[in-house]
């Protein structure tokens, strides 16, 4: 698991610096992610320095409702339902069960500000797709790899 500081030359997270951030854009790269950082993120970061957001990629793990992606794959692969994966899509896949530690340390260490917590191997959403087969000891032959832009279609 490894975190990185997002704001460390955003002055202490003002909101009106936060849109330094990354090419215009403060990380989130889709419409989703601009509306939860204009609403959410700048209101906790309007309250004040004394802030610690924590954004997260990937998250997976273990859940009754069984809707990330890992479980979804697997559900689906072993009812015998073949899955697409995207080859060209890359993240780092995060298990839910270290976010907690990763608070605690930020917290205990007095950090403030912005982080991104994420798993610390950056994968294809389609090697990604390949570990959970292996992990779940199913068949890896049941992932096609696609371009993103095929799973649009």
């Amino acid at each position: 698991m490894k975190s990185e500081r997002l704001d460390d030359e955003i002055e202490g997270s003002q909101p009106e610096r936060l849109d330094r951030c990354i090419d215009g854009r403060i990380s989130g790269h889709d419409d989703h992610g601009q509306y939860r950082i204009e609403y959410a993120e700048r209101g906790i970061a309007a309250l004040g320095p004394e802030h610690l957001i924590l954004r997260v990629s990937g998250v997976f793990g273990w859940e009754l409702s069984r809707k990330n992606f890992v479980l979804q794959l697997a559900d689906r692969v072993a009812a015998g339902h073949r899955m697409r994966a995207a080859t060209d899509v890359r993240y780092n896949p995060t298990y839910s069960a270290n976010l907690p530690d990763v608070i605690a340390d930020l917290h205990e260490a007095g950090r403030r500000g912005i982080y991104h917590a994420a798993g610390a191997e950056e994968l294809s959403r389609y090697d990604f797709a390949l570990a959970v087969m292996r992990t779940f000891e199913l068949d890896p032959a049941m992932i096609d790899p696609i371009p993103a832009s095929a799973l649009k279609a």
